[in-house]
């Protein structure tokens, strides 16, 4: 995850190439969804795509570790 960097109070995340992606609601409900903003204009779709997929599954695993620590603190 080097590559990334995640706020999860701003909903964004990162990629070192400058790309950045705001997600909106939260994940696994129906208002989910997220916007990519690509800084280079040299990507090919597929690039586009799987930085896209790349994004979701950090952002998704940011907030499933936040979560998972949550509930830790709660039952402590």
């Amino acid at each position: 995850m080097d590559d990334w960097k995640v706020s999860i109070k701003q909903q964004l995340v990162t990629h070192s190439s400058g790309s950045v992606f705001k997600f909106n609601g939260r994940p696994g409900s129906t208002n989910y969804g997220v916007s990519p903003s690509f800084n280079s204009t040299n990507l090919t779709a597929l690039e586009q795509v799987q930085l896209i997929r790349k994004a979701v599954s950090v952002y998704q695993q940011s907030t499933e570790e936040i979560n998972a620590h949550l509930q830790e603190l709660e039952t402590s």
